[in-house]
């Protein structure tokens, strides 16, 4: 983890600060507030999820967020807001380990969102239990 140009990046095992996924915009503004960052700041980077996708071995999810996760655009935010896309909340079971609340993408694409992600789009009230 790190930049190679941070002469500390390297040298620790740090991760995060990140967000519960589990949980919602509280969680989201609780920690981007944390590191003096405003909400604007939270969904600007929060759009970073348009590339990549989640792995199970780093955060216990697995999917991607969009269908191109190669391509630096607003994917993120469109397929978020979306109205062809029926979003339900799940639980996945996981193997050897806690089952993960998420949302899928009406199983058209194999899309996923997290609860911090779903939150910029509606309200939501998820259990941190």
């Amino acid at each position: 983890y790190g930049r190679d140009d941070c002469a500390t990046a390297p040298t620790t095992n740090v991760i995060g600060p990140f967000p519960n996924a589990e949980l919602g915009m509280t969680e989201v503004l609780r920690v981007f507030s944390e590191m003096g960052m405003s909400l604007q700041d939270a969904v600007a980077i929060l759009g970073a999820h348009t590339l990549g996708r989640t792995r199970r071995q780093n955060s216990g999810f697995n999917g991607p967020w969009v269908n191109n996760e190669d391509r630096l655009d607003n994917d993120f935010y469109e397929q978020l807001v979306n109205t062809n896309n029926e979003w339900t909340q799940v639980t996945r079971r996981n193997q050897g380990a806690d089952d993960k609340r998420l949302w899928e993408n009406d199983g058209r694409n194999n899309l996923i969102m997290l609860n911090t992600d779903m939150a910029l789009f509606k309200a939501i009230s998820p259990d941190a239990n």
